[in-house]
């Protein structure tokens, strides 16, 4: 995996790819190995991303599975809880709709423009972004 600090900037709303693009040429001196390290920064960001959507998917289905109630001693069972075969398979088309549109989420996000910001940018704060 590449190194935090490229794919940080990457996050970072205010540079985006532009700061590997402007950093990586003065860095490296031939084409081809600045082109390796851009697709090395790239295909990181991307795995750690669909790290993160599929541990997003995972905690969702749990959090669906543990929908039955507090009251385990109950004999009760609602619809809801029942599990059955066409259950099983809109979650399973759920989760890949869901890693789907997260995978859009960014690259819509590389692709829409960065935060410009007037003034002093020691104050600018990525949380408040």
């Amino acid at each position: 995996m590449q190194s935090v600090d490229d794919i940080a900037c990457v996050l970072d709303p205010r540079c985006k790819f532009h700061i590997i693009d402007i950093c990586f040429p003065l860095i490296f001196k031939f084409e081809e190995l600045i082109n390796h390290n851009v697709n090395k920064v790239r295909s990181s960001l991307y795995e750690l991303y669909n790290e993160y959507a599929n541990l997003s998917v995972a905690e969702s289905s749990t959090n669906e599975g543990n929908t039955s109630g507090s009251n385990t001693s109950s004999n009760f069972v609602s619809k809801s809880t029942i599990v059955t075969g066409f259950n099983k398979i809109i979650n399973i088309v759920r989760e890949k709709e869901v890693v789907t549109t997260m995978k859009f989420e960014i690259d819509a996000y590389l692709e829409e423009g960065v935060c410009v910001t007037d003034g002093d940018n020691s104050s600018f704060s990525v949380l408040e972004w």
